[in-house]
């Protein structure tokens, strides 16, 4: 039957081709530049593509129109071979209606068979194929005979790197899940054409991009070329390149040399690239932090009216706030950390889980600190306990992460960030943003006309990386005002004080003329008084402690107070019940590593186308022509 002025709804839907797109950008697909259009994805079930085909044999006359345009006339023998039970109702074959962009306008369709009864087809158009589905509702058995008829424009390419115009085409294509016994193409040249042959052919076999070359028989003089070729697998298929002299035919421009898909991206990724480096000087330049002082003095107490939480947002340890003000509640006696028995090891040895347990909630506490005992226990109940290295519920967690979140907010309040004015980079960020988009934009309309060129997506990689980094440079910091920076400086000198103290405590005190004095004491007075003075010891470091988590110095402070604890008796150190436990095992054990800690921060994120060179002088490769296609069992 024949088919006329076919114009049915798209199969695929925008969403489905952009991200497939998009998936074979992620995964190297740049190599789609070079390989050739493949058939559409079919849903089908996978039964009917269960069958073979003894042949498929492709019979050309190319010519050209008064316009100079080359034209082919087309004639498809598929000789098809189904299992001899109800399987198959007839095959799909899926036309290239597109070459590179150019519009090969497909028309005068007629399917029949062997004997030229006509065949019962339904054609669809879409994403640059013409679908055909051949046959009834009836079921076909054993073996089928399809002949398929039709003529397409300018299927003639001009390459660059062969200098010649070339007949570039794939014969059945490699789209097909099927094998085939036997694939032949017979090409017969107008004789007003076969003075340009230069003599220039190749033939190439196998699956998308195989560069396997195979023998075409050629006679100039009648301006014939013959390809026969045997035992192609599934998704393999024959190619064929035929060279005239340059300028023997009209060749619309392709859409890969274009201006649109070669120059403009390219233009706009530049742009984006040096607008991306002028908006990182500018903020560099323009948004930082005020320079404080410049000379860090050490400090030894910590700064006041400022809680770790307030202090990691002026340092820039966000991740650590948290921790360490819950460190400062078990030093204020509102919690308390203990070991209870947790069963025994593989081992038979005892094992200890680390809980915290609500001590006191005094009428006068600070709010955040509130907030976060309420977090942690939800009865707010003296005595309740939470296992730390149990997860917690989501909704646990967001609340302990809410008790954090509201730093930066505190801190423009106090005055210690402010928010800069904009300047320059309003206008910078906007026209970086919209470059970008423009390469999207560029890589959408490439897709969908099958121009998959290096500058496309090369263009397309680099829009998107270009949104995402200019949306972050553009991005207002709340950069420290001369207060905050006096913090910071504080904070600093707090950090130098304890890992200075680490090395070598006792030097930071004791210069010429604050070296320490011992006094002469008996055996038993210097017992009593090593007690005292590490019973002190303990409870001025003990105030330093969350802020040497905060600076990630905690290890070493722990390793100091293990020594100690394990020194003096004295009740009011809370925190451990068990003393036979060291120290620094707690620390090692404490919130910074504990499942709790992971809940919250988790709680904070809650086609291919044608080839771009010539074939016909043996550079080509398997489905790197325009035609060919593919199809299957229906």
């Amino acid at each position: 039957m024949q088919l006329r002025g076919i114009r049915l709804p798209l199969r695929f839907s925008t969403v489905a081709t952009v991200a497939s797109a998009l998936a074979l950008i992620v995964v190297g697909a740049t190599i789609a530049a070079s390989g050739a259009a493949a058939a559409p994805v079919r849903q089908a079930p996978a039964g009917v593509e269960d069958f073979t085909f003894d042949s498929f044999t492709a019979d050309y006359a190319l010519s050209r129109d008064a316009d100079g345009h080359a034209v082919l006339d087309v004639t498809e023998t598929i000789v098809a071979r189904f299992p001899d039970f109800n399987q198959n109702r007839g095959i799909i074959r899926s036309l290239v209606d597109t070459y590179d962009g150019v519009d090969l306008r497909t028309e005068q369709i007629i399917v029949t068979d062997e004997s030229g009864a006509p065949v019962a087809a339904e054609a669809t158009r879409s994403d640059g194929y013409i679908d055909l589905a051949l046959g009834t509702d009836e079921f076909v058995r054993g073996v089928q005979t399809y002949v398929i008829s039709y003529r397409q424009h300018d299927v003639v390419g001009t390459f660059g790197d062969t200098g010649v115009d070339e007949f570039y085409w794939d014969v059945n294509g490699t789209g097909w899940p099927q094998p085939f016994g036997t694939v032949a193409m017979h090409l017969v040249v107008d004789p007003a054409l076969t003075d340009a042959l230069t003599g220039a052919a190749a033939c190439y076999r196998g699956v998308q991009g195989s560069d396997v070359q195979c023998e075409i028989e050629s006679d100039a003089a009648a301006g014939t070329f013959d390809v026969s070729e045997t035992d192609l697998g599934p998704y393999s298929g024959v190619t064929v390149a035929i060279a005239f002299d340059k300028g023997t035919f009209v060749v619309p421009e392709r859409a890969r040399d274009s201006v649109w898909f070669t120059w403009l991206p390219g233009i706009l990724a530049g742009l984006v690239l040096v607008l991306l480096i002028v908006m990182l000087v500018v903020r560099i330049a323009r948004w930082r932090d005020h320079p404080g002082r410049g000379i860090i003095v050490p400090e030894y107490s910590p700064p006041q009216g400022v809680d770790p939480i307030l202090g990691a947002n002026i340092i820039g340890r966000q991740n650590q706030g948290l921790q360490a003000q819950i460190l400062r509640l078990a030093l204020n006696d509102h919690i308390q950390f203990v070991e209870v028995s947790g069963g025994t090891d593989w081992r038979g040895r005892e094992t200890k889980d680390l809980h915290a347990e609500l001590l006191d909630v005094p009428q006068a506490m600070e709010p955040r600190d509130l907030r976060l005992l309420m977090a942690m226990f939800p009865t707010m109940q003296p005595g309740a306990r939470r296992e730390i290295d149990k997860k917690m519920e989501l909704s646990e967690a967001r609340a302990l992460v809410a008790v954090d979140d509201d730093a930066p907010a505190e801190a423009l309040r106090r005055g210690l960030r402010v928010k800069p004015p904009r300047g320059p980079m309003g206008w910078l960020s906007g026209v970086e943003l919209i470059s970008s988009m423009l390469l999207w934009v560029v890589f959408v309309i490439g897709m969908f006309t099958e121009v998959a060129t290096i500058w496309v997506i090369g263009g397309f990689i680099v829009g998107v990386l270009g949104f995402i980094f200019g949306l972050m440079i553009a991005n207002r910091p709340a950069v420290l005002t001369e207060l905050g920076a006096a913090l910071r400086d504080h904070l600093l000198g707090l950090r130098d004080y304890m890992q200075l103290a680490e090395r070598d405590r006792m030097r930071v005190l004791q210069g010429v003329e604050t070296a320490e004095r011992r006094p002469i004491a008996s055996e038993a007075d210097r017992g009593r008084a090593a007690a005292t003075d590490a019973a002190e010891r303990v409870h001025l470091y003990e105030d330093l402690l969350p802020w040497a988590q905060l600076w990630g110095i905690e290890d070493s402070w722990a390793r100091e107070l293990d020594t100690l604890v394990r020194e003096v008796d004295d009740d009011r150190i809370r925190w451990r019940r068990h003393r036979h436990v060291p120290y620094a095992a707690l620390i090692a054990m404490n919130v910074a590593g504990s499942h709790a800690m992971q809940s919250a921060a988790a709680a904070r994120v809650a086609a291919a186308s044608s080839s771009s060179g010539g074939g016909s002088g043996g550079g080509g490769f398997s489905g790197g022509g325009g035609g060919g296609g593919g199809g299957g069992g229906r």
